[in-house]
Order: structure tokens, then C-alpha cells, then sequence
């Protein structure tokens, strides 16, 4: 699990790391409220629709002889 993190800079606003996966179910349990703009609204990097790297071979059929 990703952990939670609340960055500050001088000069700027506090900024709260989105919450992501398993961390909704355990504020939940906790019965923690999940700030506003760090919902599950966020998708993470990690999770991606395609393979990387190179695409495979198609499959060839043969049909029977005869």
C-alpha cells in the first residue's frame, strides 16, 4: 500500500496525496473522511490498460489435410 503524505512549502498550500485502492477501504473502516480533492477519482500510474514491450505473434490455424 502506498502511504498517505501531506506536503507543505512555504508560501503555498498544504497539498494531501490522493487516496488510491486499498487506502478508500481502510479510511473506511477507520471511519476516516477522505479530504475533499483526494478521492478515488484519481487513478493511479501503476495501473495501465495495454501490455508495454512488443505485441505477440498472431496464431496461425491449420486446418486438417484430407
Amino acid at each position: 500500500m502506498r502511504p498517505v503524505r501531506c506536503i507543505e512549502h512555504k508560501g503555498h498550500a498544504k497539498h494531501i496525496t490522493p487516496f488510491v485502492g486499498k487506502q478508500i477501504d481502510i479510511a473506511k473502516a477507520f471511519g476516516f473522511e477522505i479530504p475533499n480533492g483526494c478521492d478515488a477519482k484519481y487513478k493511479s500510474k501503476k495501473s495501465r490498460e495495454k501490455k508495454i514491450g512488443r505485441p505477440a505473434k498472431a496464431k496461425v490455424v491449420h486446418e486438417p489435410k484430407g
